[in-house]
């Protein structure tokens, strides 16, 4: 009997993000290895999740899964196979909103849901570009009103979150973020704090990094500045135990990895279309080893979880 059985897996179908958020550590270590996932890859690793008993597939992790060409297509079939979905964006690029209406019916068909978590970097364009190095800021806010209003027509068929990722640039903004979503019916938003001890640690250096926080952040965040030196926040007591590498990440490759704060797939754990079970990778003994130690953020990769 299985030691670890996955019911959420990340499948990372795009490594490619146009983006360039300043906060975000993806133009450091994924830029020069930008990769889509093979089509009848990703099918066939759908098909083995859902034999071993996945119920809830993410087609996304270090990219902009919406810049897939075939992005509707895997989540059409994630939902044909009986599984739950979600995906993770900026919105920043044109939806081919058609598509995305046919996906959700789709899962209405099949008693299954599609939860869409929407990043907004900030309430209007100047702030936003601060924030957004590249892409199309301006058009994160056009999208954005079209799904409110696909979700309001849907009756909700599907769920959707938002969040803001705090930074110098735009935390005057946030109570105009919230406002201006929930005006379109979006009404689930959240503020978040970057996960800077990985842009650090990515060779970024230690006085940029600290004129990106927020001053609020600086140091009541996750992470401390003291003498020239970034480290992760230490809270009193007993640390939470994390609840990310719980969940598997496999690779454009078909790499298995272990949660997705690992751009490069540094822990490597095996190839899921070569052992044909993710089951089989999972409960290894070197797997197992790993993912007690994350659990109890023991790894220096953990250092950089926001």
């Amino acid at each position: 009997m299985p030691q670890i059985v996955p019911t959420d897996v990340l499948v990372d179908v795009s490594s490619v993000c146009p983006h360039g958020c300043v906060y975000c550590y993806h133009q450091y270590y994924a830029k020069n290895t930008p990769k889509f996932m093979d089509a009848d890859m990703f099918y066939k690793i759908v098909d083995i999740l859902a034999k071993e008993g996945v119920t809830q597939i993410h087609p996304y992790m270090s990219g902009e899964s919406l810049l897939h060409k075939n992005i509707w297509e895997f989540v059409t079939y994630i939902a044909e196979k009986k599984m739950h979905c979600s995906i993770a964006s900026k919105f920043g690029m044109p939806i081919d909103w058609d598509a995305f209406e046919k996906a959700m019916l789709t899962f209405t068909e099949n008693h299954r849901r599609f939860y869409w978590a929407a990043e907004v970097p900030g309430a209007t364009s100047d702030v936003m570009k601060k924030v957004m190095t590249s892409g199309n800021p301006e058009q994160i806010w056009e999208n954005l009103e079209k799904l409110g209003e696909l979700f309001n027509k849907q009756e909700h068929t599907f769920k959707i979150g938002c969040k803001t990722v705090i930074t110098r640039f735009n935390e005057h903004q946030k109570d105009e973020v919230k406002t201006k979503l929930a005006g379109m019916g979006l009404t689930s938003w959240r503020a978040v704090n970057p996960g800077f001890y990985m842009l650090y640690k990515a060779g970024v250096k230690l006085e940029e990094v600290e004129a990106m926080l927020p001053k609020n952040q600086l140091h009541r965040s996750r992470v401390d500045i003291s003498k020239g030196v970034l480290k992760p926040h230490q809270k009193k007591g007993i640390q939470p135990k994390c609840g990310l590498c719980i969940n598997p990440v496999v690779s454009p490759d078909g790499n298995v990895g272990l949660c997705c704060h690992d751009m490069l797939y540094e822990h490597n754990f095996g190839n899921i279309l070569e052992t044909g079970s993710l089951l089989e990778i999972v409960n290894s003994p070197t797997y197992i080893e790993h993912r007690e130690k994350a659990l109890v953020r023991g790894l220096d990769l953990c250092k950089g979880c926001n």
